[in-house]
Order: structure tokens, then sequence, then C-alpha cells
């Protein structure tokens, strides 16, 4: 029991940056983007993409339709909800700062169901483990026709 609380106690010492700390004032730059494969020779990308097209390039669709970007602060001390279209929404706990600099990020996808009324369901959960500013992708959000739904996500933390 000692050890533990002794592991503890250094491991606050020696990581200030508490999670608290991280959280506040952090923003997240949000990309949502409609992929399809047209057969294209070269991909097409949206106005409004270019900051993410080396990471777009990456996938295996060469049609990219910017869907929303954004930047939202997220809420220190509770949860931030993102309508991203009308049938998905983003929930997202505040990030944690890990050991190494990097910062864990909680999310949720909900989606709109086609009952009567809809009901939300549980469409993604997943925790992310971001390099702040750096770019990260999440897929595999059908949409009709074939098309995919993509979210990239960057995570800035303000200095302190």
């Amino acid at each position: 029991m000692i050890r533990c609380l002794l592991a503890v106690l250094l491991a606050v010492i020696a990581f200030p940056w508490s999670a608290a700390q991280a959280a506040e004032g952090s923003e997240l730059k949000l990309w949502v983007v409609e992929a399809t494969t047209e057969k294209r020779e070269k991909p097409q990308y949206d106005k409004g993409l270019e900051a993410i097209e080396r990471v777009l390039s990456a996938l295996p669709h060469d049609t990219y339709r910017k869907v929303h970007t954004g930047k939202h602060t997220l809420l220190a001390d509770g949860l931030t909800r993102i309508m991203i279209t009308k049938t998905y929404t983003l929930e997202t706990k505040p990030p944690v700062a890990t050991s190494d600099g990097r910062l864990r990020l909680r999310l949720r996808i909900l989606m709109k169901t086609t009952d009567k009324p809809p009901k939300e369901i549980e469409a993604v959960s997943t925790e992310l483990l971001l390099q702040p500013d750096k770019q990260l992708v999440v897929r595999g959000l059908k949409q009709k026709g074939g098309k995919e739904l993509v979210l990239v996500f960057a995570l800035t933390v303000p200095p302190k």
C-alpha cells in the first residue's frame, strides 16, 4: 500500500501536468470528410481540406468532400458534444496528458436510429493517443451510396 502511494506521489511530482491542466483550454480541430471512390486518375479534394490532404492521400478513396471543419474548445469539466452530420454526433471528455507528452482523448460517436422517435446508439467508442498538433484519422462510418465518413482530429493545448 505504501509502495503504491509512493509511486503515485512520484508520478505526480515527476509529471506535474495534471489532467485538469491538460484539459484547460484544449482545442480540438476537426475535419469531417465524405470519402468516395469514383475511379478518378488523380484524387480530388474539396477546398478547405488542404491541411489534411497528406493524411487523406493514404486512404483508398479518390474523392474527398468537406462536410464540416471547425475548432472546438473542449469543456474542462464535462462532456463536449459536436453534431457532425444529421446522423452522427461526437462526444468527448477533456484530454489527459500522458507521461510521454501525448494526449489521451476518449470519444464516442453516437448515431441516430430511424425509430420514431429516433434514439441515439453508440456507433464508435474509442480512446485516442495524440501527439499535440498532429493529425489522426478515424474512419469506418458508412453513409448511403458506398460513401464513408472520415474524421481527422488534431488537438492543441495552450502552453503553460
